[in-house]
């Protein structure tokens, strides 16, 4: 991939694409990926990146902390989805719609991505999303997981609460907080063993914690220090 070097930014990668009508910038590991119409010659990129540079502090930011920071154009990905933000020319309204595994949210021209009105609209937009795919996936991968380790619930609900990620209760129903489908799988996944643990061993006590770990596959300790760790995009 073509690439150079930003003395601020570090390196700024150069993703040509034919169906590419603008240049659209997102964050990398290392700097940041730029997708560019294929045809676009070196100084009409360069002429598009310094043009935008001040405003790509804030992907870079968003990379480091885990939160997302919302700007035009961006394109990324959410859960087991892409979000993409477009400004309209016409109208002051916001729209948002879901197609084919991408949230677009139109916004009026000139938002500023800051304003407490947009943030808002477009996390509702995003939680919305979420709030549907969790119904889809989080029942059916639990399914999974308790036949895995040998475990029997009696059912399983999405909750839309955002304190606690997953709760067994003593009839045997697990109750899973959407927000998990934040989560890597690694670490959604142990959020749900951790609930079919408490099958057998209700309290937190030192048979729960072995059977966690057990589940695991020895990595228990390292998943929840991970999962403690983890900063929300939203």
């Amino acid at each position: 991939m073509e690439y150079f070097k930003d003395q601020e930014l570090g390196n700024i990668y150069i993703k040509r694409n034919s169906k590419a009508r603008k240049f659209i910038f997102r964050a990398s590991s290392d700097g940041i990926i730029m997708t560019v119409p294929y045809h676009s010659r070196a100084e009409q990129i360069k002429e598009a990146f310094n043009k935008t540079k001040p405003k790509l502090g804030k992907l870079i930011e968003s990379r480091n902390n885990g939160k997302l920071i919302f700007q035009k154009d961006l394109y990324t990905q959410i859960s087991d989805f892409h979000l993409s933000i477009k400004e309209s020319s016409f109208g002051n309204t916001f729209s948002a719609s879901f197609s084919n595994d991408i949230l677009q949210i139109i916004t009026p021209s000139s938002s500023n991505y800051e304003d407490q009105q947009v943030i808002s609209f477009i996390n509702t937009a995003i939680e919305k999303v979420l709030k549907y795919r969790a119904k889809l996936y989080l029942p059916q991968r639990l399914s999974y997981l308790a036949e895995k380790v040998g475990a029997r619930y009696k059912s399983c609900s999405i909750s839309y609460g955002k304190q606690r990620l997953g709760r067994c209760d003593s009839d045997r129903n697990i109750l899973l907080s959407y927000r998990i489908m934040l989560l890597p799988t690694y670490l959604s996944d142990y959020i749900m063993l951790h609930e079919l643990a408490h099958l057998k061993e209700m309290n937190h006590g030192d048979g729960f914690h072995k059977l966690l770990d057990k589940y695991c596959d020895g990595n228990h300790k390292l998943y929840n220090k991970k999962l403690n760790e983890f900063i929300y995009p939203i």
